[in-house]
């Protein structure tokens, strides 16, 4: 990777900035407990499978998937505030992802961020950080990452990106605008990563650390 042929870069937030995606994911699991074990299984297993979408699309295919159910408002509405409870007070504990902070300070790029977490509740996150100066934009949901990169493009004009994810819908938002895309595995909740990327071009690194090895 050529660093500096760049002018833009975009980050997603979990497993990429910070070490939160296990933590958001047992949250999942802990949240949908009082509906049984089995249950709480099968939406840790949907979420696994569906990285970078918003706990919204997540908790509704619980409700009307996974449970069955028709009027369930007030229960998800429930759910939403617990699971964002769980989060920020787990998130906010996350340490940054290996190498981040050098490969940050390396950053002469316009930054931004594009998170499938709530947009209000990643800002938090980022400025408790102490980084939010660096980044142009702090995106999330409930928004899609494509409906925000399309945000992007409307303030600023951008040339060449990249874009550093650790799933699915990264990559897909990356290939879809034509950004190049580095994924970062080390902290990934992507099971099937090395199939999945094995014929495709694309930048793969176990995390920042090994990713300055290379500039």
């Amino acid at each position: 990777m050529k660093l500096d042929q760049y002018d833009y870069i975009v980050f997603d937030c979990d497993g990429v900035i910070l070490d939160s995606n296990r933590v958001k994911s047992q949250a999942f699991f802990d949240v949908a407990s009082p509906y049984g074990p089995d249950k709480a299984q099968e939406l840790y297993d949907y979420h696994k499978k569906t990285q970078g979408i918003s706990r919204y699309v997540k908790f509704k295919y619980f409700f009307e998937t996974i449970l069955n159910k028709e009027n369930y408002q007030s229960d998800y509405d429930f759910c939403i505030e617990e699971y964002g409870k769980l989060t920020r007070q787990r998130v906010f504990a996350s340490s940054y992802t290996e190498g981040f902070e050098d490969f940050l300070r390396l950053c002469q790029q316009k930054l931004f961020i594009i998170s499938g977490t709530p947009e209000v509740e990643v800002q938090k996150i980022i400025k408790h950080k102490g980084i939010e100066s660096r980044f142009e934009m702090i995106l999330g949901s409930p928004q899609t990452k494509f409906q925000n990169l399309d945000r992007i493009f409307e303030k600023h004009d951008l040339s060449k990106g990249l874009f550093i994810g650790d799933g699915k819908v990264d990559y897909q938002s990356a290939y879809e605008y034509g950004l190049d895309f580095c994924f970062i595995s080390n902290y990934s909740d992507m099971e099937d990563h090395e199939d999945f990327f094995k014929d495709k071009k694309v930048f793969n690194y176990p995390s920042f650390k090994e990713l300055l090895l290379t500039l």
